[in-house]
């Protein structure tokens, strides 16, 4: 099982590598060159017209990442640009650019965003990616019909994949905090139809691993959605076998913010509920134990940590260092397990 981190924000600086290596954390997810911001207008044409001085900050850190010896993984960490998802927010009556929580309108393998994972996918050949992130959260603006648009999206990506030579992919990167059964499995079935509906998918020369997001596992001390979507894919005759890739996961400390009716994210005005020490307890029980349990399985691959510090933009609070600096006991006992 890969003991991995993964990275947002600040990403792979000179102290979270030094970590990375004084912990034995033999692998690293790092988001992907935001497709937003490397192509914020519609193509001309079969143009790209990408904006590489947007990837620059991966680039750096993604080779920094394999000279230090480690795995290198990349997940889409943010939303669509707001003209490839304008007709689908005019069906649902959503207004482009406040609408994120929507698939692109074209997912065909010669569409826009097939094109921007190729440009992905060429740009780091050494980088094993995440196709989707959270697409029950990510397009739950469309809901009855998110889970036909999420197996669309893992076909094309395999699609794309096989032509430009890349041989494994990740999806779909559930989160189990929305319906993940449910949602699950509506999307094996959506694969499996018509043709695969008694040998389940089959991908074209790729291997495609499901990952999935254990937050509320972890949060409630146990371990019965990861053992649900293992059954479902062996249930479903999930090509590369009853496995899973658990591509983030991490104890959600509870924050509060400070009253502002003016709300802000700015971490400055977020604060962890005290008593903290109970939290910082439970963080260390409850990774521990569902790390451990993982590696018993024998059936999960990859195990990430999300986040190495914790940010509070938004009162996200999930890593292994405070945002003032202090580790939490977790911090030491990540090199242990």
């Amino acid at each position: 099982m890969l003991k991995t981190m993964n990275l947002d924000g600040p990403g792979y600086d000179s102290v979270t590598s030094q970590f990375v290596r004084d912990s034995g954390t033999n692998a690293i997810i790092l988001p992907m060159p935001r497709w937003d911001l490397i192509q914020p207008q519609a193509p001309y044409f079969d143009g790209p017209g990408y904006d590489i001085t947007q990837c620059r900050q991966i680039d750096e850190q993604a080779a920094q990442v394999l000279a230090d010896g480690r795995r290198l993984l990349l997940a889409p960490m943010a939303g669509y640009p707001p003209w490839s998802y304008a007709r689908r927010a005019q069906k649902v009556g959503k207004t482009p650019g406040k609408a994120a929580r929507l698939a692109p309108d074209d997912l065909t393998p010669t569409g826009p965003w097939a094109r921007y994972l190729r440009f992905v996918m060429q740009r780091y050949p050494k980088a094993i990616p995440i196709v989707l992130n959270e697409p029950n959260f990510g397009f739950i603006e469309d809901a009855p019909t998110m889970g036909k648009q999420t197996a669309q999206m893992l076909k094309t990506a395999a699609s794309v994949a096989a032509r430009v030579g890349c041989p494994h992919i990740l999806g779909p990167a559930m989160a189990d905090t929305s319906d993940p059964r449910g949602f699950t499995e509506g999307v094996l079935k959506a694969l499996n139809w018509p043709w695969g509906k008694y040998h389940g998918w089959q991908p074209p020369k790729v291997t495609v691993g499901w990952a999935h997001h254990p937050y509320v596992d972890i949060k409630r001390g146990n371990v019965t959605g990861i053992q649900h979507v293992l059954a479902l894919l062996a249930k479903y005759r999930w090509h590369s076998g009853s496995r899973i890739w658990l591509t983030e996961g991490g104890y959600q400390y509870n924050v509060h913010q400070d009253p502002n009716p003016d709300y802000s994210a700015d971490p400055a005005t977020w604060h962890y509920n005290e008593p903290l020490s109970a939290q910082e307890h439970t963080q260390l029980v409850n990774v521990s134990e569902n790390y451990a349990f993982c590696k018993g399985t024998g059936s999960v691959e990859l195990w990430a940590q999300y986040g190495y510090r914790d940010s509070l933009w938004g009162g996200w609070a999930s890593g292994l260092i405070a945002y003032d600096g202090t580790p939490h006991p977790l911090a030491a006992e990540w090199a242990k397990l």
